[in-house]
This record gives structure tokens, sequence and C-alpha cells, in this order.
């Protein structure tokens, strides 16, 4: 997949009040602040002296227009792979393997542009979905005790009302995470497997 300038230029725009408002260099507050450097395709070590990140670095300094050069140094890396290992996908949800305990869901619209996956009328599609992921995690991932999720979906009463109550009460703020991409605003949930497994 291929992001637009504006989406690095919203990024550009919160790293800019975050270096304003902390004191610190646009550079830092670039790969500190947002996703950037894992839209690059360098991976999650956030190295400041990483070849390629050291490169567009370098870039800031000699340009009028940082979501410009953003953009144009983007279009010039190998496209991301992503690292997130999907074990099985239901319509809408998938989930992932997050150590040997945990399960991580996914959430993906696949439906019509016309249709919300999360209105009304698409609820017992998605309930279906969850039941089915939970039915294979209980018969191919005996070892999971936990299920989480990060999204920013969470916020939205349409998404939380997919999950048991139990799940939505265990919610918690990311705050911290900002180089995260799903997580602007995010919630993050977590819960026994086995619960989830009873809707």
């Amino acid at each position: 997949m291929r992001y637009s300038k504006d989406f690095f230029a919203l990024q550009i725009r919160f790293a800019r009040v975050v270096a304003a408002l902390t004191d610190r260099p646009v550079e830092q507050a670039l790969l500190d602040y947002t996703n950037i450097y894992v839209r690059f395709g360098l991976g999650r070590a956030f190295d400041p002296e990483h070849p390629t990140w050291r490169c567009y670095a370098d870039g800031l300094s000699e340009t009028a227009d940082i979501s410009d050069w953003t953009y144009r140094f983007y279009l010039g890396q190998k496209p991301e792979v992503s690292r997130t290992q999907i074990v099985k996908t239901f319509g809408c949800f998938s989930y992932a393997r997050q150590g040997p305990e945990c399960v991580r869901i996914h959430f993906r619209n696949i439906e019509p542009a016309a249709i919300s996956p999360l209105s009304i009328d698409r609820l017992p599609e998605r309930l279906t979905e969850l039941r089915a992921l939970f039915d294979h995690v209980a018969h191919h991932q005996q070892e999971a005790t936990r299920v989480a999720g990060t999204s920013w979906l969470y916020n939205l009463r349409a998404y939380r009302r997919c999950f048991p109550q139990a799940y939505v009460a265990s919610a918690m703020v990311a705050e911290t995470r900002f180089r995260n991409m799903p997580l602007r605003g995010a919630i993050s949930g977590s819960q026994r497997a086995s619960q989830n497994r009873r809707r």
C-alpha cells in the first residue's frame, strides 16, 4: 500500500507542534512522535543513525518544504513489508500471535464503499466473524490465554458493541505509543481469551 502526501503532512504537522512545545529538534520529533521511520521500510528499531534515516534527516535542513521532501523520499524507498503475521482472517477480523499466550485482533473494512462495516445492519456478520475467530483460536492456539487489541476504533460505540462488556471495560488509553499508526487517540483492550470465546 502506498500512502498519500497528506498522510505524511498530517504527521509532520503533529511533529512540528511537539518540537515547539518540547523544545526539541524537528528531526527528533519526527523520529519519536510519528511512524515515518516505519513507512520508509526501516523496521521498528528507530535508530537515529540508520543510514537511510540519516540521509532523510540531513535533507530536512536543506529543504523549504518538509512535507514535499518527506513524500519524495518515501516514494524513493522500497515498499514497506508488513511485519504483522496474520494467522487467520474471518471477514473484517483477523488475528496474529503476540507471544505464546496472547493473540492480537486486527480489523480491516472489506465491505463495499457504500456499506459501513460497523453499521447495526452488519452487526450480525461481525459477531459471526468474531465467533469463528475465537473458535479458531480455541482449537489452534490452545496456549493463548489472552486476547488484545489496540486501535482508535475502540473510541467508536459501533466497534465496541462487537465485543463482550468485560473486554470493553478493560480498555485503557494508549498515551505514549506515538510511533504506532493505529494509535492516534487509541484505546487498548485486553482480556482472557476464554471470556471472548463465550460471545
